[in-house]
């Protein structure tokens, strides 16, 4: 009888192992499909987890941050300044240019009959804007120049003698390869 005992209990503990052997099959299967499932969600592209906005990051000289450029303004306080100082005085020269033709012929587009002659430019504002540092050695620096003006004019041949118009005139301009005595003067807009 102790042979018999004996033998049902290695039947149960081999049962038992067998048991546990093939529950822990069951198991690995269970967490490999769950493993696989967990997979395809990520690869698939209509998985919310999966579908990130594209990422841009911008040139720091563009950002639309009003901490970020006054940081930069402070920590590069002399480029700024040299680049701001260098387009004030190409800029000014383009504008008084023939005497101040970009104004005459503005003038002229709105206004029929103005007296060249008479035309008496006050400049009472100057705002500039740095809009590309080039800190690299062969990068472009660029500012944009608005200049608030006001324009006293008479016509050949009128009633009123003087007229009076304010003017904003803006001009953009471009270092090439950051060197401030290359530069690239351009009339953006007169209203």
């Amino acid at each position: 009888m102790e042979m018999n005992n004996w033998l049902a209990a290695l039947i149960v503990v081999l049962m038992l192992c067998a048991g546990i052997f093939v529950g822990g099959l069951g198991f690995s299967k269970t967490v490999e499909v769950e493993k696989t499932i967990i997979q395809e969600k990520l690869v698939d592209k209509e998985c919310p987890v999966c579908t990130c906005p594209e990422i841009v990051i911008p040139k720091v000289e563009n950002a639309d941050n009003v901490l970020l450029n006054e940081f930069l303004e402070n920590e590069f306080a002399g480029n700024y300044t040299a680049i701001e100082d260098a387009a004030e005085i190409f800029v000014l020269e383009e504008l008084e240019d023939d005497d101040y033709e970009v104004i005459v012929d503005y003038l002229n587009s709105i206004v029929e009959g103005v007296d060249e002659d008479s035309i008496d430019v006050d400049i009472e504002d100057t705002d500039i804007q740095v809009t590309m540092l080039g800190l690299e050695e062969d990068e472009d620096k660029s500012a944009r120049v608005t200049f608030e003006i006001e324009v006293e004019y008479e016509l050949e041949e009128g009633v009123r003698e003087a007229f009076e118009i304010d003017l904003v005139v803006i001009y953009d301009v471009v270092f090439d390869e950051g060197d401030l005595t290359d530069e690239d003067v351009e009339l953006v807009l007169i209203v």
